[in-house]
């Protein structure tokens, strides 16, 4: 009996650490997780449960802070605006901007699981809410396509060809799928990248234009040498392809930096350059690549040193053009 009871203790031990390290983030959306951790605005309990299905109110929490990270100011509730299923702060600010109107009847639905043309159409209504200029359908279909709702379907279109959502394989959208915790968080990421950092005539007047092939040397840690800017057409969107060589000449391990790719729109997207940690007198050779949408034209790249707070580092950064 004994021995029994001692296996079923370690059986207990044993799957209780196993399950202590389910929780974590898939590969994929590692840096997206730990980018949105680093502005400091998200409550810890959204990190967490990152495979199980995200609910209607977890998600509009983010898309609600999302805006206000990139707004710089929190969003004014709408006095005459209320659900009857529920008073979340969250869920009447996304309805005060028209992120939202609910599931009808005057409910919210909360604590129902979003599904993903749920989400393609919430985040429509947020591309609206920001002001954002969005590509148009390419003419391409899913083949699911009969399965999306009427109210859906040009929401569904919209956030593929704008690269916020893509199917889910097999040029299906499943759209009564579920969503999950870490795909709500790679998309509001996605929507911070593009909207948070803005050109203006102080950022381009701080910063200096660098020729490809020509040495930079950035914080007096690392240079770079831009080998070559590709741009590639594929079907519904661009690709943008860098090789570069960096080289640490600093006397220490240095932290990560990044590829910062600015469209013309004013908006960018962040590409997750350099090596972490890499020695003293160390050369690589580096290609990373960035599929944009046809709606939008690169103007030029730039060593990102600190992936939040760009603007306090303008002076620090080196800049590319893309001709």
């Amino acid at each position: 009996m004994k021995k029994i009871i001692l296996l079923l203790i370690g059986c207990l031990l044993i799957s209780s650490v196993s399950f202590a390290t389910i929780d974590e983030p898939s590969i994929w959306a590692e840096d997206f997780v730990e980018e949105l951790k680093a502005y400091n605005e998200i409550r810890s309990s959204a990190f967490s449960d990152y495979q199980n299905n995200i609910t209607r109110g977890e998600f509009i929490y983010l898309t609600v802070k999302m805006i206000e990270i990139v707004q710089g100011e929190p969003i004014e509730v709408d006095s005459s605006i209320s659900f009857s299923d529920t008073n979340d702060i969250y869920a009447l600010k996304g309805a005060s901007v028209g992120i939202t109107s609910g599931i009808g009847n005057g409910k919210f639905g909360p604590d129902m699981l979003l599904t993903r043309e749920q989400m393609a159409t919430l985040l429509v209504n947020t591309l609206d809410s920001l002001d954002m200029s969005v590509a148009s359908n390419s003419g391409y279909a899913f083949v699911d396509d009969d399965e999306f709702s009427s109210w859906a379907s040009n929401a569904i279109y919209t956030v593929k060809a704008n690269g916020i959502m893509d199917g889910v394989g097999n040029d299906t959208f499943n759209p009564s799928g579920n969503t999950t915790t870490e795909t709500a968080i790679v998309v509001v990421t996605k929507l911070i990248r593009k909207n948070i950092h803005k050109i203006d005539n102080a950022f381009l007047s701080s910063m200096h234009k660098d020729a490809l092939n020509a040495k930079v040397t950035i914080d007096n840690e690392v240079e770079v040498i831009m080998e070559s800017i590709v741009l590639s057409n594929k079907p519904s969107i661009n690709t943008l392809t860098f090789t570069y060589s960096q080289k640490n000449i600093s006397s220490k391990d240095l932290p990560e930096f990044s590829l910062r790719v600015f469209f013309k729109d004013g908006s960018s997207e962040l590409i997750k350059g350099f090596s972490k940690y890499y020695s003293p007198d160390t050369t690589k050779l580096l290609t990373k690549s960035l599929d944009y949408s046809k709606s939008k034209t690169p103007a030029f790249v730039i060593v990102e040193t600190d992936q939040i707070n760009i603007n306090l580092h303008l002076p620090e950064m080196a800049k590319w053009e893309i001709k």
